[in-house]
């Protein structure tokens, strides 16, 4: 099995008891809170991935979302947090807190 270097070792021991955990069960279990946990709207991507990766966020607690209406209309730009804590921390530091 090839390692997924995108997330560190503790963190995907942290969420699955493995380092091994596939790309097809990653996704799923982003899936699973995409829509159910706390979101912070951004006005670029660009910026707020760069305060994430400056702070050590691991990106398995988060993920990019472009929300849009029932006609399929971008409604806007938003950073999904599995976990309070790293959501509050990025508001903190993005200055929406």
């Amino acid at each position: 099995m090839v390692k997924n270097a995108r997330y560190s070792d503790d963190a995907l021991m942290d969420i699955f008891g493995t380092t091994g955990a596939s790309k097809s069960a990653i996704v799923k279990w982003k899936a699973s809170w995409r829509n159910t946990r706390g979101k912070v709207q951004v006005t670029s991507f660009g910026v707020a991935g760069k305060i994430l990766k400056e702070n050590n966020i691991d990106p398995l607690y988060y993920q990019y979302a472009s929300m849009h209406d029932s006609q399929g209309v971008n409604v806007g730009h938003y950073i999904v947090f599995y976990s309070d804590e790293y959501e509050f921390f990025f508001k903190l530091h993005y200055g929406v807190a």
